[in-house]
């Protein structure tokens, strides 16, 4: 069975991060959105591409990239690039969001 022999096939646990993509492990339920709400970085880093990419929207936010482009973008976007290998980062600020443990998700309806 690949669940217990594959540690990439883990359950994740809400609230945790995901290694790969910076972005918080969140129940989906009905109505789901990727936005920013799924990353618990915030401020602005400076970045500059290593790759180009076609327009596209991440976390909500629409990004285009030519490489070597030097760039300003919400650390949520900026990490998520980083750690797909797109940008690299060469400055800035990142707060991150404090873990307050299990929450509602919007859409979700927990009862029984």
């Amino acid at each position: 069975m690949m669940v217990t022999e594959d540690p990439t096939r883990l359950t994740r646990i809400p609230g945790t991060l995901n290694a790969k993509g910076t972005l918080m492990v969140t129940p989906l339920c009905n109505s789901f959105s990727p936005g920013p709400q799924l990353s618990p970085f915030r401020g602005e880093l400076e970045a500059r591409a290593l790759k180009p990419l076609e327009q596209t929207k991440v976390l909500g936010f629409s990004i285009g990239l030519a490489e070597g482009e030097e760039l300003s973008l919400p650390a949520s976007v900026a990490l998520y690039l980083w750690s797909a290998g797109l940008i690299e980062l060469e400055g800035g600020e990142v707060v991150v969001r404090r873990n307050t443990g299990w929450w509602p998700v919007q859409g979700c309806n927990w009862e029984p």
